[in-house]
């Protein structure tokens, strides 16, 4: 069995692969990676270039066009390796390029799979569209990623070149293992093209199972090779498909408040199109909603399945943490015996349950606040000013938007401000509870002294300036 192989996926596309197949070629090889390349059917010239031009690249002959989709499940099943990357016909690979890939998911066996920093051909010193450095999703099922929210793209400055968890990796140049793939049931085909891969991240995900962005791999990618930006086919199945992805691994209780929302926000986008007088992009939306519907039946199969497989719910933000938290609390519930606790919301009660179950007999101190968004965040943050409050516990998810981020982020503030401390996730919470500090009852932490901030004013007429600016508004009115 080979270690990596390198799988292209073609149709029609002569020119493309003759332009960019030589990188690949010579990237990959040198470090070991087999080549193929699956065509989809290809009415050109491209199955007798490849084998006149390409001898060492491995052919893969499909008999018709199942797109994206289908047909890479049906290439990856005449490979044999531990890792296949599913790579653009478009993509320019740099040297080694495989090398810092590889070696993270060596290293990281509950990593499913990773992708590199992609980078425009167009224009190399800029992040691409489709993938950039690594994908996420908000609430809604709108994916973004480092360096392009909506359609603004960054310039790489090197501000994202740390490896981080990523929510899903681009479709583009996805580093999967094999097996992982094959478990998760490959890429949906009623998909057919766009957004096949965020479907399987997002089960790969819900799995327990890592994705990461290696930054230190780059690429460089053409990007809408296939469909342009403003493609009404490109439209409908971008609609449609994340319709789909969202019936299919949304959690039961956020379904219906979700596609509510999505309702509202399609209708608007639809609207938006016929502002921009796209007619045919607007007609695209209705006909994606509609084509939605009608596969709902056949979805429910797929969406019994996922849920039945679910072990880390990664939707909504901040829920994918409650489990860590609880678990946490539950491991430390002796050294956190007689402090007293306040929560915010679900978080809170979910906990006092936990709690309670674990040890019947202990009285715990117990305040629950509203629910983050709906004020508790600010609850909380008037608590640590009063000096109430000296260790801040708020695991955060770093995949997904956060719809209290700012309040969120003044919570960070006034635990610097008064120096209290602050764990946003399960390492940091760690250390801190087996510090003997924790334990040390003579302990106090250090009240930052602001008195000269306090005080600036003392000695300025602020106050009479004030009224004085008033009664000469008031004359003149």
């Amino acid at each position: 069995m080979d270690k990596i192989a390198v799988v292209i996926l073609n149709w029609n596309g002569c020119d493309m692969l003759r332009s960019f197949l030589p990188s690949v070629v010579r990237f990959s090889e040198v470090d070991g990676a087999v080549v193929y390349v699956a065509d989809n059917g290809s009415t050109d010239a491209s199955v007798a270039m490849l084998r006149r031009e390409f001898p060492s690249v491995h052919l893969i002959l499909l008999e018709e066009n199942h797109g994206f989709a289908d047909g890479y499940n049906l290439a990856l099943k005449q490979v044999e390796a531990e890792y296949v990357v599913l790579l653009n016909s478009d993509v320019e690979v740099t040297e080694h390029w495989l090398v810092p890939l590889a070696e993270y998911m060596d290293a990281y066996p509950e990593t499913a799979a990773c992708q590199p920093k992609i980078r425009s051909w167009r224009n190399k010193g800029q992040f691409e569209y489709a993938g950039a450095a690594g994908g996420f999703i908000d609430r809604y099922g709108y994916p973004f990623c480092r360096g392009r929210i909506m359609g603004v793209v960054e310039e790489d400055k090197g501000q994202y070149d740390t490896v981080i968890p990523i929510f899903w990796a681009t479709g583009a140049a996805l580093f999967i293992r094999l097996a992982d793939y094959r478990e998760a049931g490959g890429l949906d085909g009623r998909f057919f093209a766009h957004m096949e891969e965020i479907d399987l991240c997002w089960r790969l995900r819900a799995r327990g199972r890592q994705l990461a962005c290696i930054p230190q791999s780059v690429v460089f990618h053409v990007g809408g090779a296939t469909l342009k930006k403003e493609n009404p086919r490109k439209t409908f199945l971008n609609f449609r498909n994340n319709l789909v992805m969202l019936y299919k691994n949304l959690p039961q209780e956020d379904l219906a408040s979700v596609m509510r929302v999505r309702a509202v926000l399609d209708y608007v986008a639809a609207f938006s199109f016929m502002l921009k007088g796209q007619l045919p992009n607007a007609l695209a939306v209705f006909r994606a909603r509609r084509a939605y519907h009608s596969l709902r039946t056949s979805l429910a199969a797929s969406r019994k399945e996922n849920l039945k497989k679910t072990t880390l719910a990664v939707i909504p933000a901040h829920d994918a943490m409650k489990k860590d938290l609880i678990e946490w609390v539950l491991w430390n519930s002796e050294l956190l015996m007689g402090h007293k606790f306040y929560c915010t919301g679900t978080t809170g009660t979910l906990i006092l349950e936990a709690l309670r179950e674990k040890h019947p007999d202990v009285e715990w101190d117990f305040t629950i606040l509203k629910s983050g968004p709906l004020g508790g965040d600010q609850q909380m943050g008037s608590r640590i000013v009063d000096g109430e409050i000296d260790y801040l516990f708020f695991f955060t998810d770093p995949m997904t938007l956060q719809p209290h981020d700012t309040d969120v982020k003044a919570l960070t503030r006034l635990a610097g401000v008064e120096n209290i401390v602050f764990c946003c996730n399960r390492s940091t919470a760690d250390h801190i509870i087996s510090s003997p500090l924790f334990v040390d009852p003579t302990y106090e932490r250090t009240v930052p002294d602001y008195s000269n901030y306090t005080k600036r004013f003392a000695n300025k007429p602020v106050v009479a300036e004030a009224v004085e600016s008033a009664k000469k508004r008031k004359r003149q009115k």
